[in-house]
């Protein structure tokens, strides 16, 4: 089970800190009487090493542009410096007038391209909205002013309002700067993580087509208008038991929702008994929650029956687990009074797998690993992983269910599971997948396994084309150095 964290879980004693420890203080707390050894700086009482930590520099939305031929999601132009770390992310959505071609997309930074390109095939009539994706995780090397975009080509005319990504920029200064900044209550230009919330508890299994379903849902303790955060959510689906022929041509929407108002969505999904398996994952980035001093965000999903009498009695089985997360960022004018739990990023990157395939069959096969990745931590370090998987069927006849997940040990824990019905070779399908892994035992690795499962009537493979595991690896201020 996932956990929130909340401050009387993370919050360790002045005598526990690791990295740092209290200065003495007087009986009423008002002053202190002592100084930090050399090399270490006064934060807020406590006396931490200082060093080199990345804190949040920039967060961004997209704008799709098109021109000269080509459709971009633009993050505008910036002066990037080297050491910069880049988490990015985008989707394109494609109506039907955009189908039947293999869409290809690739960040650039400026006109140099940044990390690997993605394929995906977006022509098949039977699925409903066609998404592609592509994800980012990198640090850069050289100076640069210019800017940076996620591209698509060819470029299409059915590209719909559903395309857009989010951009984070993480800039290295020293513990001593943020702080001083901090005291000058001049740090609202780069962000520390005050909050972390992983969910993996359905609020309801089941979608019906006469109401609208919160599924899965996640809360803040607080919030302020500054606030940046991430939210991710990953979730699959099929009819019910039952409700294979009621739900044939019922269209699937998902909705995430901020305080009750949507931020994103991504849908129409069709609903067939060609293509009975579904899975999709939703990212987005979200500054302040209103006048609310809560973050409340929800997955919700709505079925769009077309006023069909015999679809009516439609009902969606959401898969477990599913995952809903958010990361919140606070301005480091704000570090001093959330110094014990101020996190920074500590590590960040990725892992891939080359091409090569594995086994299904009509019976049940074993399942096998197609990625591994080894995280080494300290107690109360964070985890967050964006998976992304490329495969196609080698049977051009049947269709093949293809099952994804991500699983880690010693815990033994798994992300939400992915769920894909894929057609012929040259018909590439990708699935992303989310986890939020939390450190909170004496443990110093935990592995993960990118795992996958496949069904098909004549045994034939599922072939994969990518495996990729990107990452942010968090660490607490106090335990710095």
């Amino acid at each position: 089970m996932r956990y929130r964290f909340l401050p009387a879980l993370v919050l360790l004693s002045a005598s526990q800190l690791i990295g740092c420890k209290p200065l003495k203080v007087s009986s009423d707390k008002s002053k202190s009487l002592g100084a930090c050894p050399a090399g270490s700086i006064d934060a807020s009482g406590y006396c931490i090493r200082d060093g080199l930590i990345y804190l949040l520099h920039d967060a961004r939305n997209s704008e799709t542009n098109t021109s000269n031929s080509t459709t971009t999601l633009s993050f505008g132009k910036f002066s990037f410096i080297k050491g910069d770390r880049v988490y990015a992310f985008g989707r394109f959505s494609f109506a039907k007038a955009g189908s039947g071609v293999l869409q290809t997309l690739g960040f650039k930074l400026g006109e140099t391209s940044l990390g690997a390109s993605s394929t995906q095939f977006v022509g098949d009539q039977d699925s409903g909205v066609m998404v592609s994706r592509n994800t980012v995780a990198q640090e850069i090397s050289e100076n640069a002013d210019t800017t940076f975009s996620l591209r698509a080509l060819p470029t299409q005319t059915g590209i719909s309002s559903g395309s857009d990504g989010g951009l984070l920029v993480f800039r290295p200064s020293q513990i001593s700067e943020a702080v001083a900044a901090a005291k000058n209550s001049s740090g609202t230009g780069t962000y520390f993580v005050s909050d972390l919330i992983d969910s993996d508890k359905l609020l309801t299994s089941e979608v019906k087509a006469s109401e609208a379903s919160a599924v899965i849902s996640a809360s803040t303790a607080d919030s302020k208008p500054s606030d940046v955060t991430l939210i991710r959510s990953g979730f699959s689906w099929e009819a019910a038991s039952g409700k294979s022929v009621a739900c044939d041509g019922v269209l699937v929407t998902w909705h995430l929702n901020v305080n009750g108002k949507k931020i994103m969505s991504e849908g129409p999904y069709a609903l067939t008994t060609s293509r009975p398996l579904g899975s999709a994952s939703m990212q987005a980035l979200s500054r302040g929650a209103g006048d609310s001093k809560t973050h409340n965000v929800t997955l919700t999903a709505t079925l769009d029956t077309a006023g069909r009498s015999e679809r009516a009695s439609c009902v969606l089985k959401v898969g477990e687990p599913s995952t809903l997360s958010v990361v919140l960022f606070r301005s480091t004018s704000e570090l001093l009074s959330e110094i014990q739990n101020a996190r920074h990023l500590f590590r960040l990157g990725g892992v891939a797998a080359p091409a090569g395939r594995f086994a299904s069959n009509s019976s049940g096969p074993p399942i096998e690993t197609i990625l591994q990745f080894s995280w080494d931590h300290m107690r109360s370090d964070v985890l967050l992983t964006d998976v992304a998987v490329t495969m196609g069927a080698e049977d051009r006849v049947n269709s093949t269910k293809a099952f994804l997940q991500l699983s880690r040990a010693p815990d033994s824990l798994s992300s939400h599971l992915g769920k894909i019905t894929l057609k012929a070779p040259d018909r590439p399908r990708s699935l992303n997948i989310f986890d939020l892994a939390a450190e909170k035992n004496l443990n110093n690795q935990t592995r993960f396994y990118v795992t996958g499962m496949g069904f098909n009537n004549d045994s034939k493979p599922v072939i994969l084309d990518a495996a990729q595991i990107f990452y942010l690896h968090f660490r607490r201020l106090s335990d710095q150095l």
